[in-house]
């Protein structure tokens, strides 16, 4: 029932964005001169009253919905695993909701993936056949199973590739059982994506459980605040959310008179639990619309492709914690994050994607690839795209990015995948970087000339910052 979520960000250093960059001298960044320190994620999240691009893109919203694309009611108990739960859960939704392939077979309701799985390889990191996440490691100062989880984490770790698998490879009934190595990097299916969306922003998370099947939420739960004749929740004050589930659907005319303390307005979310069907409703309840602690925590969308859809995945941002990289207004409104791959693998390959993770809304980018730059100059080498790929990015989290043309690569090529970020209020990028993160102690090794950021003509090597860090971005290729 675990969930150090913790305000979002706030008290665990884990959702934290704390940032401290260098002013430029000549040909150096000093500090925080040029970016802002986020200290509270939540209060940095953006929260519009107004939704520009929604109804157009979707149309105007029922008053009640529930998604067909939810899996079975599990049973996390007696273990604080409810995030590794809440966040498979959401991983299925969309498969099902996307039709993507699992194996040989289009997703269904019948598809049950791993917990047992996440939660070790979080806890037991292991590096990847290319050699980019050496050195990255994690450690727990407590039980794995007991001590709880946080949401964002288990996203970082999915994009890595090393899972989701099926129930069936690494069975929940065995959670204290060790897991051999070679099953680390086994997927059925490639998280590609996922989504933060402020619970404030009700129309927004109404469209991504729409489009994505559901969404995992933390909230704070205690029992004398139920009404298990009506499974309906809400606390009459706010508390740091303390629990995950997964948010299947809503009803706006939901009686507020169906909880144990009334809040001020009707309207419901109808979430999905994961302490067997024999709790709440066949194991739903209703989360009033007006839950204090859901300001503390964003709601989580992800996303998900075919394992086929692309072989390699290039990236260095092993760790589950985080950092965010805000420019100041004054500094201009766009900067140019950098990561330099070396191509390993296959003879000859093709890059059909980038991902990057940002923690703005409706932020532009601009993606370019450098081929065979020179040391120590990211932005070198020849362009490989005759015009730079632009477009927006609409939630903050991380998003793949298909390229329009791919680009051709053979072994031992060196590429850069540069990413300029723009928003008139400052772009936000974030970095894994070695830090503590709920219970979870996760650490980042880098190599100098891997990772930049560069304003205004000015660069820095990431890896000389906070002993070590790396922006998130990677890069998909496909043999040809």
């Amino acid at each position: 029932m675990k969930m150090r979520e913790r305000s979002w960000i706030r008290k665990m250093l884990c959702l934290v964005l704390l940032v401290s960059m260098i002013l430029p001298a000549p040909s150096v960044f000093a500090t925080s001169d040029m970016f802002t320190s986020l200290t509270h994620l939540e209060d940095r999240l953006p929260v519009r009253s107004s939704d520009p691009y929604g109804q157009v893109l979707y149309g105007t919203l029922p008053s009640a919905y529930r998604s067909t694309a939810v899996t079975s009611v599990k049973d996390q108990r007696p273990y604080g695993t409810c995030s590794y739960f809440a966040t498979i859960s959401s991983v299925e939704s969309h498969a099902i909701a996307h039709k993507v392939k699992v194996g040989k077979k289009t997703a269904t309701t019948s598809l049950d993936l791993s917990e047992r799985h996440l939660l070790y390889f979080l806890h037991h990191k292991k590096a990847d056949s290319l050699g980019g996440l050496k050195g990255d490691s994690t450690s727990t100062t407590g039980s794995a199973a007991t001590d709880g989880g946080v949401l964002v984490a288990n996203a970082f770790q999915l994009l890595t590739w090393a899972g989701p698998v099926k129930e069936s490879t690494a069975p929940y009934a065995k959670i204290h059982s060790k897991l051999s190595a070679k099953k680390a990097y086994k997927n059925v299916l490639h998280v590609q994506g996922f989504e933060l969306i402020p619970m404030q922003q009700m129309d927004r998370v109404k469209r991504a459980v729409m489009s994505s099947g559901s969404a995992a939420v933390g909230f704070y739960y205690n029992n004398a605040y139920f009404h298990p004749g009506n499974a309906a929740y809400c606390c009459p004050w706010s508390q740091d959310p303390n629990h995950a589930v997964n948010i299947v659907g809503w009803d706006d005319h939901y009686s507020r008179s169906n909880f144990v303390y009334p809040p001020a307005t009707d309207g419901a979310w109808l979430c999905k639990n994961q302490w067997s069907t024999g709790w709440g409703n066949k194991g739903y309840f209703w989360l009033s619309y007006e839950e204090p602690s859901l300001v503390n925590s964003p709601a989580y969308t992800f996303q998900t492709k075919s394992a086929t859809s692309y072989k390699y995945n290039y990236q260095y941002d092993g760790g589950v914690a985080f950092d965010g990289l805000q420019l100041r207004p004054e500094q201009g409104s766009k900067f140019t994050a950098a990561n330099i791959f070396t191509v390993k693998g296959a003879q000859k390959q093709k890059l059909m994607a980038v991902g990057v993770a940002t923690f703005s809304q409706d932020i532009r980018y601009s993606i370019q690839i450098y081929k065979n730059p020179k040391s120590g100059k990211p932005l070198s080498g020849k362009k490989m795209l005759s015009k730079a790929q632009t477009g927006t990015i609409r939630e903050a989290g991380f998003v793949t990015i298909p390229l329009k043309k791919s680009v051709k690569l053979k072994k031992g090529d060196k590429f850069t995948v540069a990413v300029t970020l723009k928003a008139a209020d400052g772009p936000t990028i974030l970095t894994d970087v070695s830090s503590t993160i709920g219970n979870i102690k996760s650490k980042t090794k880098q190599k100098k000339k891997q990772s930049y950021i560069i304003v205004n003509g000015q660069k820095l090597d990431l890896a000389g910052y906070k002993s070590g860090s790396t922006a998130r971005i990677k890069a998909y290729t496909k043999k040809y």
